[in-house]
């Protein structure tokens, strides 16, 4: 007998079948290669079959990361290399560790390098609610550690499936080494990214936290925690606006339904402010780069006010997976540091799809 159409359904279908066609006509980004860490094995061998793919990624990835450190990192790289289970909590230390051994890297360096991504990515966060109260979040991410650092870090890109009991726990992108979250989607609960608050003395934070050995995080760390451990956007937002960090940052959250968008500026011990979707108030995207929304972005860095035009010019009725991979690969907002895009909708789990973007766009 015929069935009548879920309305419903076909609205979930169509957001998740639309998501990817306008990018078939984009930059001609490449997709990045896809793995599954298994939460359930024992944190030194969970990136045993991962990290050996991208040795030579990783070198010369370490080579950039050496002509970016000021020379006051040097005694810091030693002792963390003698005593790392001193510096960092589980099950981070014991991962890294297990990456320095699986792909031969000095473990000091790949420790520093798992910390300096906190204080050098530049990127453009949005989250938004179409017109039936569907969420999407999607965010470029840019590096430049130095000259050559973006492609390098491209080269190094891949998509992660943290698994639990053989299920998907969390997704992230990420880069090879480095065992932070800085873009990730739990299941049916809420999406993440993190942009850079740059507030000065960035590497006198990170030295004091380490000699002093406080208990702060780097927020890659504890958005990684976020995502295993929280079960509602709620509270996500709630942790990820409290706890003590090393260094400022923008969380940008996306949830499920109607609202669930926020961007959190904090500073190193709490948030400053949490701004909220409110489509109700005509604010149907939270959109961040890395400069405080209440602010005026620089003229030499100004990538709000372009994407901002773009989504008002669409409107909320054109809100999509879409609507973000067009923005996103429209200059300045896509940039020569670009290293890649991705996008997610956590009530739509299906959709979380991260490109390399290309050289010199």
């Amino acid at each position: 007998s015929f069935r009548p159409i879920d309305v419903g359904m076909a609205r979930a279908v169509a957001f998740v079948l639309g998501s990817f066609l306008v990018w078939l006509v984009a930059a001609s980004p490449t997709p990045v290669r896809r793995y599954s860490v298994n939460l359930d094995m024992p944190p030194e061998h969970r990136w045993d079959s991962i990290v050996p793919d991208f040795k030579e990624e990783l070198n010369k990835i370490f080579q950039d990361i050496d002509t970016f450190l000021p020379d006051s990192i040097a005694p810091l790289v030693k002792e963390l290399a003698a005593d790392v289970d001193a510096y960092l909590p589980a099950p981070f230390a014991a991962e890294i560790r297990g990456m320095a051994r699986a792909a031969n890297l000095s473990l000091g360096s790949l420790v520093i390098g798992n910390i300096v991504y906190d204080v050098s990515a530049f990127c453009t966060s949005i989250v938004m609610q179409d017109n039936h109260g569907n969420v999407c979040h999607g965010r470029n991410l840019d590096y430049a550690l130095g000259p050559g650092s973006s492609a390098d870090l491209r080269a190094a890109t891949l998509e992660v499936d943290f698994m639990k009991n053989g299920s998907v726990a969390y997704s992230a992108a990420t880069y090879a080494g480095y065992v932070g979250i800085l873009t990730g989607m739990k299941p049916f609960v809420f999406s993440v990214s993190v942009d850079q608050r740059n507030t000065g003395a960035l590497w006198e934070n990170l030295l004091a936290a380490f000699y002093e050995r406080k208990h702060f995080l780097p927020m890659s760390f504890l958005v990684r925690r976020t995502l295993e451990e929280e079960v509602t956007f709620e509270n996500a937002v709630s942790r990820l606006s409290s706890e003590e960090l090393i260094a400022p940052v923008y969380f940008i959250v996306g949830g499920t339904g109607p609202g669930q968008g926020a961007i959190i500026t904090r500073d190193r011990l709490s948030a400053l402010d949490v701004f909220h979707l409110n489509a109700e108030l005509g604010r149907w995207y939270v959109l961040e780069t890395n400069y405080d929304h209440w602010t005026t972005p620089p003229a030499d860095d100004d990538r709000r006010d372009p994407a901002e035009d773009l989504l008002k010019k669409a409107g909320q009725g054109e809100a999509s997976i879409s609507l973000l991979i067009n923005v996103l690969n429209t200059p300045p907002i896509l940039n020569p540091t670009t290293t890649y895009t991705t996008v997610m909708s956590a009530g739509n789990p299906s959709v979380f799809k991260t490109w390399s973007q290309k050289q010199g766009n």
